[in-house]
């Protein structure tokens, strides 16, 4: 079974070689250089490999054993015209690293299958949010584009929790969370607040021995208020609050709860939100701005947490 967000039923890389200009290093596995290294070695350019393959030293993340070095421009030494990788010109879109083959895809295996979405570092990405009303999630039984084997970025199985932790209903509690920032009866930052509140009392309940029935009792109390008010945004809800949303139900369903704890994805929701919040308070084009900064949000996530929360702080 696949579960999908709406956004990569529509995705083509749009070619801007964005993601090949970024100041992260571009990571390949140990296979992925020894081929590269046979080819080079074929073609007569072993001091180019040299030059451009640089094995890391040093504490490595797993599937990581060089980096590619970079022109002097900042681009991927391998960035040439119209945006187009050389040697995946050469070689084939096989031949790159798993990183390569898959950005901006974000494959995650857990329990009740593959799921996939799109990381919105991406400038195709973010766009196609624009163009939408509501992210949905789909499930079918067929992807809507091919995942590499190894490109699998977590696993997720809720069901090896106890029974007393919140996390053994983590799909439930996922879903319900999408439901609350998606909810347009109220302003994000309301939404925002009763996800903090359902996380906050979600906290309390952990050990529990009768944790299911309460969760259901909260579950139930949050959705029968969000009834109560309707959903009465109408026609003054702007794309850049639009944007935000699909952003921020994008971000949950990445599973930062279940990644990094419930107290400190709520500080990263809250503060995140309040960079939104000014961001969009000092534009004058509260969509430009809003897209640039989600694109750096995501890209620090997912590369740098460190410098994430620096951007963050920043005025």
């Amino acid at each position: 079974m696949y579960l999908y967000t709406s956004l990569c039923q529509s995705f083509a890389c749009g070619m801007c070689g964005r993601c090949c200009r970024n100041d992260w290093l571009v990571s390949v596995d140990e296979a992925t250089y020894d081929r590269s290294r046979t080819l080079f070695w074929q073609t007569g350019r072993q001091a180019e490999f040299e030059r451009v393959f640089v094995p890391l030293t040093g504490a490595r993340q797993t599937g990581e054993y060089a980096y590619i070095a970079k022109q002097d421009s900042g681009a991927c030494w391998f960035l040439g015209g119209e945006n187009l990788c050389r040697l995946q010109r050469e070689a084939g879109h096989g031949f790159l690293d798993t990183v390569c083959q898959t950005f901006p895809r974000y494959p995650m295996s857990t329990a009740r299958g593959l799921e996939l979405t799109l990381s919105f570092s991406c400038s195709r990405v973010v766009e196609l949010a624009c163009q939408i009303d509501r992210l949905e999630v789909l499930r079918q039984d067929s992807p809507p584009f091919a995942v590499a084997p190894d490109a699998v970025v977590l696993t997720v199985h809720p069901q090896q929790r106890p029974a007393s932790d919140p996390l053994h209903y983590y799909f439930e509690i996922e879903q319900h969370l999408l439901d609350i920032l998606q909810w347009r009866g109220a302003p994000l930052s309301h939404r925002l607040r009763l996800l903090a509140d359902t996380v906050t009392a979600l906290r309390r309940l952990a050990g529990d021995d009768a944790l299911g029935g309460q969760l259901t009792r909260l579950l139930y109390r949050n959705y029968d208020y969000m009834d109560a008010a309707g959903d009465g945004s109408g026609g003054d809800y702007g794309p850049a609050e639009r944007l935000c949303e699909h952003f921020l139900v994008n971000l949950v369903f990445k599973k930062p709860f279940y990644l990094y704890g419930w107290q400190e994805s709520l500080k990263l929701l809250s503060l995140i939100e309040d960079k939104l919040e000014r961001t969009r308070a000092a534009a004058t084009d509260q969509l430009a701005a809003v897209r640039e900064l989600i694109m750096a949000i995501e890209s620090s996530y997912c590369h740098n947490r460190q410098a994430l929360y620096q951007l963050l702080a920043r005025p």
